[in-house]
Parts: C-alpha cells; structure tokens; sequence
C-alpha cells in the first residue's frame, strides 16, 4: 500500500514590509488545519520559524 503525507496549508498576512531592509516584516500566519492557531511574526526568522513549528509532529496521512 502506498503512503502518501498531505500538505499543511497556511493564510500568511504580512501588515508591514520595511522598505529599506526587507526582511523586516510584520504579520500573521493562520494555520488552515481547523486548529485556529494564528501565530505573529516580526521578521522573516519567525516566519519561517511559525511555517515550520509543526514539522516535528506526524503529518496527515493518506493510505
């Protein structure tokens, strides 16, 4: 049988962009998992830090 791991999907909404230094952002990441987890970010670090907090845990699995 053949396992396939379905995608996490996420609203990203950036407020904020600094002109002179890009990666300074502001903004919010909404999980679409039916959770309700936003999680706000102030640079792109936390961006990145808030798509990938969940890749540890067992994704979805499709059999």
């Amino acid at each position: 049988m053949t396992e396939l791991l379905t995608a996490d999907s996420f609203i990203v909404r950036i407020y904020r962009m600094d002109t002179e230094d890009p990666k300074k952002l502001t903004g919010l990441v909404e999980a679409l998992d039916g959770s309700g987890k936003r999680v706000p970010f102030t640079d792109i670090d936390e961006l990145a830090a808030a798509l990938n907090q969940d890749a540890g845990r067992e994704k979805n699995r499709i059999f």
